[in-house]
C-alpha cells in the first residue's frame, strides 16, 4: 500500500495517505474515519469495496466460510457506513458500494459471491 500511495502522490501532485482497516471490527472502522478527519478535516466519499469470497460449490462452503463472507461484505459495509455517518452528516458526502457481479454470469460454484449484492444501498 505504501508503494501505491507514493505512486498516486507522484501522479496526482496531492498527498495520498492510507490506513489498513479490518471492516469486520467496528472500532477499527471508527479509527480509520477518525484518522481521515484528523488529516483532511472531513470525509467526502466512502467507497465500500472490501470482499471475502470463496469460489466453491454451495455444498462445499462451510457455515464458517459463509459467515466470514457476510461479516466482511455485509457487516463490514454497515460498519463503515455507520462509522462515517457523523463525519458526513453535516457537510454531505457520497457512499459508493462496490459489489461482485458474478451472479449475472457466474456459475453455481460462486455461491458466496452471489450474496455480495445484499450490501448495496
Amino acid at each position: 500500500m505504501q508503494k501505491a500511495a507514493t505512486n498516486l502522490s507522484k501522479i496526482s501532485g496531492k498527498t495520498c495517505l492510507y490506513k489498513v482497516c479490518d471492516v469486520r471490527n467496528p472500532i477499527a472502522c471508527k479509527a480509520v474515519v477518525e484518522y481521515a478527519t484528523s488529516q483532511y478535516g472531513k470525509v467526502d466519499i466512502l467507497v465500500n469495496g472490501a470482499a471475502g469470497n470463496f469460489l466453491a460449490e454451495a455444498k462445499s462452503l462451510t457455515p464458517k466460510g459463509f459467515k466470514t463472507v457476510m461479516d466482511i461484505d455485509a457487516q463490514g459495509t454497515y460498519n463503515m457506513c455507520h462509522s462515517v455517518y457523523p463525519a458526513m452528516c453535516s457537510g454531505g458526502g457520497s457512499i459508493i458500494n462496490i459489489s461482485m457481479t458474478l451472479h449475472y454470469g457466474g456459475e453455481f460454484i460462486h455461491a458466496s459471491s452471489m450474496f455480495n449484492d445484499s450490501i448495496l444501498i
